[in-house]
């Protein structure tokens, strides 16, 4: 585990935005269903149900959100995430808190979000149970 708490929120968050995301589409219902076997993992998806509470709750912008619209507003920030030149800042001095930069070589922007978590024990595995996530808006929606 990282050195402080801050350190190991946000390793934690950048596996989770560098990992992809694979949407599939339901196929549609036949008569006889065609076996296609277990196709491609969703690495996001998993990574997500790993590191969050099943009760996690957010702060978005300072509105309230539950665990799948956290999961909905990392989707959009992964959309604007380079892991190429990410500069993270620590906040804070009990390690909650930190600062993600970076800039994007899809839009030329400059990203930056700050973030304060907090965390549990589940079963003996550390999961993030609340995030509170401030920064550019546009980069909070897909």
């Amino acid at each position: 585990m990282p050195a402080t708490p801050a350190m190991w929120y946000s390793t934690s968050l950048v596996a989770l935005l560098e990992s992809p995301h694979i949407h599939i589409a339901q196929p549609p219902a036949v008569a006889r269903p065609i076996l296609l076997g277990t196709g491609p993992v969703d690495l996001f998806s998993s990574r997500f149900e790993n590191l969050f509470a099943d009760d996690a709750q957010g702060v978005v912008a300072g509105e309230q959100v539950n665990r799948d619209s956290l999961k909905e507003t990392l989707l959009a920030i992964q959309k604007h995430w380079d892991p190429s030149n990410v500069k993270y800042t620590n906040a804070n001095q009990d390690g909650s808190s930190f600062t993600m930069n970076w800039c994007s070589d899809k839009t030329t922007d400059h990203c930056q979000f700050a973030a304060t978590a907090s965390a549990i024990q589940d079963n003996g595995v550390q999961k993030i149970n609340s995030l509170k996530l401030d920064g550019d808006e546009s980069i909070f929606h897909s």
